[in-house]
């Protein structure tokens, strides 16, 4: 699942998921503005970033990315296990 596909399935999640579900898409969400803004951070930085700089940032980077890769198996859990529990809510007929 890609980036957009996160985000074009967040509002569907958020409104129509069991808690689980809310939690483990905010969580995501939060994260994604978060790593989205340490672009912009290096983006703004990077000619004038000491050397030090630049290797803080790519640690971060790194961490972030890791996160980023748990909250998405966290959310797939949660919206597989709502799914095979019956939790979402039905569709209109």
């Amino acid at each position: 699942m890609s980036m957009n596909q996160v985000r074009g399935a967040y509002f569907p999640l958020r409104l129509l998921g069991p808690a689980r579900v809310h939690q483990a898409a905010r969580e995501l969400w939060q994260l994604i503005e978060q790593y989205h803004e340490g672009i912009q951070e290096w983006a703004d930085g990077i000619m004038t970033a000491t050397d030090e700089t630049r290797a803080e940032w790519r640690a971060r980077e790194e961490r972030q990315r890791y996160r980023l890769g748990r909250a998405h198996s966290d959310l797939i859990d949660a919206v597989s296990e709502s799914l095979q529990g019956n939790d979402a809510v039905p569709r209109p007929n």
